[in-house]
């Protein structure tokens, strides 16, 4: 079976894919002090090239080199199940981007969505399984 332009782009190995974590809650709180220490305001828009290079600080990204958006996400997965309420992106360097919701929300709302990991789908199977005795559709369906 040919495989779909999807999975040939998911399987095309790059030159890097960089993984990058969104902010905890704690770690917002620490920017916007830190923001506001030094413009006397919380409002991003007042002077987002500052709030952006404060974020920078803060931000959590790991560069993989040489691999493929499939591999990358494999990586990525018990990232995101062992902070399941972050986001866990990825992105190349041509400029390809996957912004993956958080764990719990995948669980929640889009349980139907890819997984890349044995544990990946052993939780999916287990919320699949309570889905079909709540009588509930994932909300993308």
């Amino acid at each position: 079976m040919a495989k779909s332009e999807y999975q040939r782009w998911m399987d095309k190995k790059q030159e890097s894919v960089t993984v990058s974590i969104s902010l905890s809650a704690s770690q917002i709180a620490v920017v916007t002090e830190e923001f506001k220490s030094l413009t006397g305001s919380t409002n991003y828009y007042d002077n987002p090239e500052l709030y952006d290079s404060i974020v920078a600080q803060h931000k959590t990204e790991i560069v993989l080199p040489g691999v493929s958006l499939k591999e990358a996400q494999a990586f990525a997965e018990p990232l995101r199940i062992l902070y399941p309420d972050l986001c866990v992106s990825l992105y190349t360097r041509d400029g390809s981007f996957i912004g993956n919701t958080s764990w719990n929300d995948q669980m929640k709302m889009f349980w139907e969505y890819p997984v890349f990991t044995a544990v990946g789908e052993q939780l999916k199977q287990v919320r699949i399984a309570e889905a079909a005795e709540k009588n509930l559709i994932a909300s993308w369906e």
